[in-house]
């Protein structure tokens, strides 16, 4: 979205004015898309943020169990 709102802009620097309601779509769409755009950036830096947050609460609750079943193992060797 980021990168269509700045293709939008040159296109209609290429193409100059096509009258007022041309002019008013100009300048209005490609700041609504940088704004759309912006929010689905924020957006997906959350869910990063809660992905990683979730992945490494898994790799804890993998390396806990790990743990025990050495330390069960390591009782049988022991018997």
């Amino acid at each position: 979205m980021l990168v269509l709102s700045s293709i939008w802009i040159g296109g209609a620097a290429l193409l100059g004015n096509s009258g007022q309601v041309g002019s008013f779509v100009q300048r209005l769409g490609p700041v609504l898309l940088a704004i759309a755009g912006a929010g689905a950036l924020a957006y997906g830096a959350v869910l990063l943020s809660i992905e990683s947050t979730l992945s490494a609460v898994g790799t804890r609750e993998e390396m806990r169990f790990l743990e025990r079943l050495g330390g069960h193992y390591a009782g049988l060797l022991k018997e």
